[in-house]
């Protein structure tokens, strides 16, 4: 197989976890994956954004993989959703915790990245919620460089020194993560694009 075949095949694996985390989305020609491919994707996004010394860039990618990787969790094992919990699907003592995170404005139970791994963890055997209850501390720190990176709440820009101290813990994290969740027999590495033309 070519290279540009491997894309081509990649491509529409990447379309296909697309679609099943998001119904509005209609490709026109998918291959069933795993379901976690677009995760594996902004990896590789992030690597070639670190490559063009786009620091800011690349955490920002690491960061939406790190929240995308929780989504996809919650809502293939669990069928929820973190824009919109149904409580009627979380084990009953946790219902009354998570009624209390209702936004006010929408009526909708709406759960950031931080939260959404809080609840991985409360789920009973939950093979994610562990991973992030050991590495939670290190995940905090690392993300407080981005949050006070100019692409999210600060100003500070985010250098290739905070890039390969907390950049790669978040990539190890998430890749560590996926080791763990997908089965290797289903496992068909995406491809690395170019890193420069």
């Amino acid at each position: 197989m070519n290279q540009v075949q491997s894309y081509g095949l990649a491509l529409k694996r990447v379309l296909s976890s697309r679609r099943a985390i998001d119904p509005t989305f209609e490709p026109t020609e998918t291959i069933p994956g795993h379901g976690y491919e677009l995760v594996e994707d902004l990896l590789l996004n992030a690597q070639r954004r670190a490559h063009q010394q786009r620091y800011d860039d690349a955490v920002g990618r690491l960061y939406r993989g790190l929240e995308l990787l929780a989504q996809i969790r919650l809502r293939q094992t669990y069928e929820l959703q973190t824009g919109d919990v149904d409580l009627g699907k979380l084990p009953t003592e946790l219902r009354e915790k998570y009624s209390a995170e209702r936004n006010p404005r929408n009526g909708k139970i709406q759960l950031p990245l931080w939260k959404s791994y809080l609840l991985l963890s409360e789920l009973p055997d939950d093979l994610l919620g562990k991973r992030f209850q050991e590495h939670a501390k290190y995940l905090e720190n690392a993300l407080q460089v981005r949050n006070y990176s100019l692409f999210a709440h600060g100003f500070q820009p985010i250098t290739e020194s905070d890039y390969r101290n907390t950049g790669q813990v978040i990539q190890t994290f998430i890749a560590t993560a996926l080791d763990a969740l997908i089965p290797s027999k289903k496992r068909h590495p995406l491809p690395q694009f170019p890193t420069s033309f």
